[in-house]
C-alpha cells in the first residue's frame, strides 16, 4: 500500500515538473515578440531617429561649386521685325538655348497696322549668358537692358544635406519596419510606414527643388521684348528750356484734361439736374399756393369777427 503511494506521489510530482517545463519553454517562445513590443521604440517619440536638420549651412562657399542664378531685362527696337525674330531665335539656338515661351501681337507696318511687339522668354546655357548679350546688338537696337545674379550656392548645398539626413532616417525606418513585420501587430506597422511615407514625401520635395535650381543655374533666363519701329529713335539730352516748355505745357494739358472732366461730368448729370428742378420747382408752387389760401382764409375768419 505503501508502495501504490509513493508511486502515485512520484507521478504527480513527474507530471507537474513536465507542466512548469512546457510553460517555461512556451514563455520563451510565444511571448517573445510581446518583450520585445515592449522595448521598441515609440513612432511618436523621434529620439532613435534624432538628427537635427536645422544648422546645415554652409559655412564656406569656396569648398563648394559656385551656383548663380542668372536673369537679364532686355528692351529692344526693330525696323525688319520678323528677320529680326528669326535671327534671334537662331541665335538662341546656336548657343545652344532655347524658346521657353514667346507671343507676338500687333499688325505688319505695311497693312498700316499698329506696330508689332514681341515678347521671348528664352533660356541660354550659363556660359553663353554674355555671348547672347553682345549677339543681340548687332539684329536689333538695345534701348534698355539689366542682369542680375543671385547666388545659392549655400541653400542648395544645404538642401543636399537635408537629403543625406533623411535618407539616413529612411534606412532607420525601412529597417525596423523589416524587423518588425514578422511578429504582425498590425498598429505598430502602420505607424512605422505613416513615418516612413513622410520622410520619403519630403526627401521627394527636396530633391525636386534641386532639379529647378540646377536647371536655372545650367540655363540663364532671358526676357526680350522687341517693338516693331520705322526708324530707331535717338535720345538726345534735354535743355532746361526744353524741360521748362514741356512743364508748362504738360500743366496746361493737365488743366485742359480737367476742365474736360468736369464739363462732361456736367453734361451727364443734366438730365439728373433738370429733373430735380422741375420737382423743387412744383414743390415751391404748391407751398406758395397753400401758403395763400392759409392766409386769405385767416383774412377772412377776422374779418368775420371784426363784422361781429
Amino acid at each position: 500500500m505503501k508502495r501504490r503511494i509513493f508511486t502515485v506521489v512520484t507521478c504527480l510530482a513527474m507530471a507537474l515538473m513536465l507542466v512548469l517545463a512546457f510553460a517555461s519553454c512556451d514563455a520563451k517562445s510565444g511571448n517573445g515578440f510581446a518583450e520585445d513590443y515592449e522595448s521598441a521604440p515609440s513612432i511618436k517619440d523621434d529620439s532613435y531617429l534624432d538628427v537635427d536638420l536645422g544648422g546645415n549651412g554652409i559655412e564656406n562657399d569656396s569648398e563648394y561649386e559656385r551656383k548663380i542664378i542668372k536673369t537679364a531685362n532686355i528692351s529692344a527696337q526693330a525696323t525688319d521685325f520678323e528677320e529680326a525674330v528669326k535671327m534671334i531665335e537662331q541665335l538662341c539656338i546656336d548657343l545652344g538655348g532655347y524658346v521657353e515661351s514667346s507671343s507676338v501681337s500687333g499688325k505688319s507696318l505695311t497693312n498700316k497696322g499698329t506696330y508689332r511687339y514681341a515678347n521671348y522668354t528664352l533660356r541660354i546655357p550659363a556660359q553663353s549668358f554674355d555671348g547672347f548679350s553682345k549677339g543681340i546688338d548687332g539684329i536689333v537696337n538695345v534701348t534698355s537692358s539689366s542682369s542680375s545674379s543671385d547666388e545659392v550656392t549655400s541653400t542648395y548645398y544645404d538642401i543636399k544635406s537635408r537629403i543625406e539626413v533623411l535618407e539616413m532616417q529612411k534606412e532607420s525606418l525601412q529597417k525596423l519596419y523589416d524587423e518588425y513585420t514578422e511578429y504582425g501587430d498590425i498598429n505598430y506597422l502602420l505607424e512605422l510606414q505613416d513615418k516612413l511615407y513622410e520622410v520619403i514625401a519630403e526627401i521627394e520635395a527636396y530633391e525636386t527643388q534641386i532639379r529647378l535650381y540646377d536647371s536655372k543655374v545650367a540655363y540663364s533666363t532671358i526676357h526680350l521684348n522687341i517693338s516693331e519701329v520705322k526708324e530707331y529713335t535717338e535720345e538726345d539730352e534735354e535743355t532746361f528750356g526744353e524741360a521748362l516748355l514741356g512743364a508748362l505745357t504738360g500743366g496746361w494739358d493737365f488743366f485742359l484734361t480737367i476742365c474736360q472732366g468736369i464739363l462732361i461730368v456736367f453734361v451727364a448729370c443734366l438730365p439728373f439736374t433738370v429733373f430735380c428742378g422741375v420737382v423743387a420747382a412744383v414743390i415751391v408752387i404748391i407751398c406758395v399756393s397753400s401758403a395763400k389760401k392759409k392766409r386769405k382764409k385767416k383774412l377772412e375768419a377776422q374779418q368775420d369777427q371784426n363784422k361781429q
